[in-house]
């Protein structure tokens, strides 16, 4: 029997099977191949893609951060452009001030100068007139002891007993005004105690509005307590730092200054000036409001008069005196100062009320020096008597310490050369020591030869440059008659003035 296998039919069937298996088989490797190798050409095409996107990606941020830190250079360049032109501006304005601050002491030292040979004219101009007053009054002095002896003559000629010789009578002490002032205080008696009144009404006056001003500003917060609290504290320092270096005073007036410019132009509350002045009369006003003047400021000056007052008391104790002769110069220029002032008038009358309180003797006041009341008149302080436990009580040696202190604090304030408007005119000086010299020496407490000695000490040989022999005269008169027949209970005072001219000639200085 024959296979089938064996069929040549058979084997051709099986042979194109195999035939077919094998060409499918190469149809699916190559398919799969070419998927293989479009699978490997779509990867690399992905990764191509992703580098390329990667490269785009740190390009953009490169750019970025280049635009960035143009974009910060450009600032930088701005501002170190803007700070340039700052700084040349500072220089210009630097510059400028500088130029400013030459011309302005350009022209102080050529109006100082000016203002110097003007007060040489002038004082050369006193001095011709008191000359030539002295030599009218000299032969007035002649004339009339010249009649007085002709009319003995003819009195004799026609009496058979000649009548007893009457002398003649010494010279007076010149009482009217000798220079010009731009406001005078001379008085009569009881024109001096009307005025005396008013300085003390104005006194009280201050001393309520300083009151009103700390109360209204105490509160915790107000703004303007610590400068009302402050502002008397900080013109301690500077008056503490003067001494007989004139730098010294310059540096003192100078920070005294800022202390007062800091309170003016704070602003704050303002106050009617008017009720404050009494030695000069008002301008017309076109309104009430030209009559304000700030409160702090006010405040400010009366504290700069107080610690000024306690710094003439502390010095007193000293022989020269020196230093109390700064502290009056400063005070006089920073009273005059425009600055502080109210429609070009100083505001001496502030250190006038205070002068009337503290010492009265240098404006024609007398009073019974046997009395408490009457030495407290006269500036004796007893606030125990007043009924203030803790209150300060005078002695004798602290009240002749003050009052001459005060007399040398006024006499310094006072007898110097100013400008047509001084602040403090130098009659007040001569209307003092004569207010003192014009009184009986019997009438003289202990508190007039202590204010006289602060006068007269430092202070004789300018009195009589600028007043010659009527100066003089008054020296002679408070130095040698008044101490001769000063009362009992003042004649250990009137000691300390009658050994003034020893001490003058002993030092070269003056001779009475």
């Amino acid at each position: 029997m024959t296979l089938l296998s064996d069929s040549p039919t058979r084997q051709m069937a099986i042979d194109l099977s195999l035939m077919l298996l094998k060409s499918d088989r190469d149809f699916n490797q190559r398919l799969d191949q070419n998927a293989a190798n479009n699978a490997r050409i779509h990867h690399e095409q992905l990764n191509k893609a992703a580098l390329i996107h990667a490269q785009v990606r740190e390009e953009a941020e490169l750019e970025q951060a280049q635009a960035r830190m143009r974009r910060e250079l450009e600032a930088k360049q701005r501002e170190v452009e803007i700070a340039r032109r700052a700084a040349e501006e500072q220089r210009k304005l630097q510059e400028a001030e500088a130029n400013l601050r030459a011309i302005e002491e350009e022209q102080k030292r050529r109006h100082e100068q000016a203002e110097k040979e003007r007060q040489a004219k002038v004082a050369a101009e006193e001095q011709r007139k008191l000359r030539e007053a002295e030599k009218e009054r000299q032969a007035k002095i002649a004339a009339d002891a010249a009649a007085a002896e002709r009319a003995r003559a003819q009195a004799a000629q026609q009496q058979p007993t000649p009548a007893p010789k009457a002398p003649v009578p010494a010279p007076q002490v010149p009482a009217q005004q000798l220079s010009q002032a731009t406001t005078t205080l001379s008085a009569t008696s009881k024109d001096a105690e009307e005025l005396h009144m008013k300085y003390l009404e104005l006194h009280q006056r201050i001393k309520n509005f300083r009151k009103k001003l700390i109360n209204d500003n105490k509160s915790k917060g107000n703004p303007l307590k610590p400068y009302i609290g402050g502002t008397r504290r900080d013109l301690r320092i500077p008056f503490g730092q003067v001494t007989v270096e004139r730098k010294d005073s310059k540096e003192a007036i100078n920070k005294m200054r800022a202390i007062l410019n800091r309170v003016r132009d704070l602003g704050g509350p303002t106050i009617d000036i008017r009720p404050y002045i009494i030695s000069q009369p008002i301008p017309p006003l076109s309104n009430e409001s030209e009559a304000q003047y700030p409160a702090l400021l006010l405040f400010g000056l009366n504290c700069f008069i107080k610690t000024l007052f306690k710094q003439f008391d502390s010095e007193a104790v000293k022989e020269d005196g020196k230093i109390i002769q700064e502290l009056g110069l400063i005070a006089a220029s920073l009273l005059a100062d425009p600055k502080y002032t109210w429609k070009d008038i100083a505001l001496i009358d502030l250190l006038m009320a205070k002068y009337h309180k503290a010492c009265p003797v240098l404006f024609g006041i007398t009073a019974n020096g046997k009395t408490l009341d009457g030495m407290k008149r006269l500036g004796w302080i007893d606030k125990k008597a007043d009924g203030d436990a803790d209150g300060v009580q005078d002695t004798l040696n602290s009240f002749r310490q003050r009052m001459t202190g005060l007399g040398s604090g006024f006499a310094a304030l006072s007898l110097r050369q100013f400008s047509n408007r001084p602040a403090i005119p130098m009659s007040m000086y001569w209307n003092a020591v004569t207010s003192i010299c014009s009184h009986p020496a019997h009438v003289l407490a202990n508190a007039h030869y202590f204010v006289l000695k602060g006068l007269l000490r430092d202070y004789a040989s300018k009195f009589i440059s600028m007043y010659g022999v009527q100066a003089r005269a008054v020296i002679r008169r408070a130095t040698l008659e008044l101490p001769k027949d000063a009362n009992a209970d003042a004649q250990d005072a009137a000691k300390l003035v009658e050994v003034l001219p020893v001490n003058w000639k002993k030092n070269h200085r003056l001779s009475v």
